[in-house]
């Protein structure tokens, strides 16, 4: 009876979304636009994570040396920050080499350095760090500890690039979530009256339902099947389409371009699909009830 049931709930909404025609398709492509649009910044934030995590995995530590301190005093310190679990290498740079290295970056133009008085360059340690799963936390953690020595004075470890990456990512999840809530707000509106409208076009057919028995969950079963269809094809074509740019484009110019090779390109994961589609389905069923509701309230 239950099998009966569930397959007349099933056959009714597909009749109702065939018979409201041109409304269904508007709402379902509207939809799909709106939730495009919203798994494009999902997509976007997702690889300028990308980007944040092989700023780090690329970048080394700077250890910046105060002038008067003793050779030995150095070696010492670079065998301390050798023993770091994170630490792969530690290289010496002495303020001739580095002078030397900034003079062969300048090029053409090192002959401005000639007549300087002294060298102005600082000793330093560049410390190569293990890539394997390593985060930007850790990073930071190494060197927020060697600016406690007193042989330091200064530590670079790229964070002025990975803050602004942060802050980004961080601005773009806030711009997220306020497209999420006036994108489900739209998505609610939109399912409410196309629904809302076959419900007005199925008056007389509704109210001899409800002469002869039918409560009023069995009325509003097919119509939330309804929205919960509209939703799921809406949210279905929205990653489709996605992943359509992500795979004819993004990966296109990935193998093109030297600069995008570089970046890992990676499509959306699997729990920002999941939520899409969550969302579109809660959305569609959310809308249909509320179309519901008030039919039945005031019908």
């Amino acid at each position: 009876m239950r099998f009966q049931t569930t397959k007349y709930f099933i056959k009714e909404a597909c009749i109702n979304f065939k018979r409201a025609g041109v409304m269904s398709y508007a709402s379902i492509g509207i939809i799909t636009v709106t939730l495009f649009v919203l798994s494009l910044f999902l997509l976007f934030t997702t690889n300028l994570k990308g980007v944040a995590d092989l700023v780090v995995k690329r970048t080394s530590i700077l250890v910046y040396l105060k002038d008067r301190i003793s050779q030995q005093q150095i070696i010492e310190f670079e065998k301390t920050i050798s023993e770091m679990e994170q630490v792969s290498e530690v290289v010496y740079i002495s303020k001739q080499d580095a002078l030397k290295k900034f003079k062969e970056n300048l090029g053409e133009n090192k002959d401005i350095l000639d007549n300087l008085p002294s060298n102005p360059l600082p000793n330093y340690l560049e410390i190569k760090v293990k890539r394997s799963n390593f985060v930007w936390e850790e990073l930071k953690k190494i060197a927020q500890e060697l600016e406690k020595s007193d042989l330091v004075t200064e530590v670079d470890y790229g964070q002025r690039v990975v803050n602004i990456l942060d802050k980004i990512t961080y601005g773009l999840m806030i711009i997220i979530i306020g497209i999420t809530i006036v994108l489900g707000l739209v998505t609610l509106i939109i399912i409410s009256n196309t629904i809302g409208l076959g419900l007005f076009a199925r008056e007389e057919e509704i109210a001899i339902m409800k002469l002869v028995g039918a409560t009023n969950w069995f009325i509003r079963c097919p119509a939330l099947i309804e929205g919960l269809l509209q939703g799921l094809i809406s949210g279905g074509m929205a990653i489709g389409l996605l992943w359509l740019l992500y795979k004819f484009i993004v990966v296109k110019l990935s193998t093109a371009d030297a600069l995008f090779q570089l970046i890992p390109i990676k499509f959306i994961p699997l729990e920002f699909i999941s939520g899409i589609l969550l969302t579109s389905i809660l959305s569609g069923c959310l809308g249909s009830f509320l179309s519901l509701h008030y039919f039945l309230k005031h019908k």
